[in-house]
């Protein structure tokens, strides 16, 4: 196993970790977040709302989801691409249909984490 993939393992379990021991969003976000990545070549924040959202942990704080996306980007799990998506759910403002960057996951194909029981 190269270094790359150890790294990658760590910060796995020490997301699944802060996750199962936070009530906070942003751990559970960072879990969502890597998940959708191992699933998606090309993905958006709306595509970890939808996964947060099926496993009943909406986004506290919606606007934060930038955070979220460049804090994967800084973990090397996804990298910004010119491209953009009109978005499917709001955030800061009153009306859809903003523009959403599109990411390119680095990670597609790994195994998604489990997502921590309750």
């Amino acid at each position: 196993m190269d270094e790359f993939t150890k790294e990658r393992r760590r910060l796995v379990a020490e997301a699944l970790t802060l996750a199962a021991a936070s009530t906070d969003w942003d751990p559970w976000a960072n879990l969502a977040l890597f998940n959708a990545a191992c699933q998606h070549e090309d993905l958006t924040a709306d595509d970890v709302w939808t996964f947060l959202m099926g496993r009943h942990r909406p986004p506290a704080e919606p606007k934060r989801m930038v955070h979220v996306m460049t804090g994967g980007a800084k973990a090397g799990w996804i990298v910004r691409t010119q491209n953009f998506h009109t978005a499917r759910f709001p955030a800061t403002h009153r009306h859809g249909g903003r523009a959403q960057r599109v990411w390119k996951s680095l990670i597609v194909g790994t195994a998604p984490a489990e997502w921590p029981k309750p």
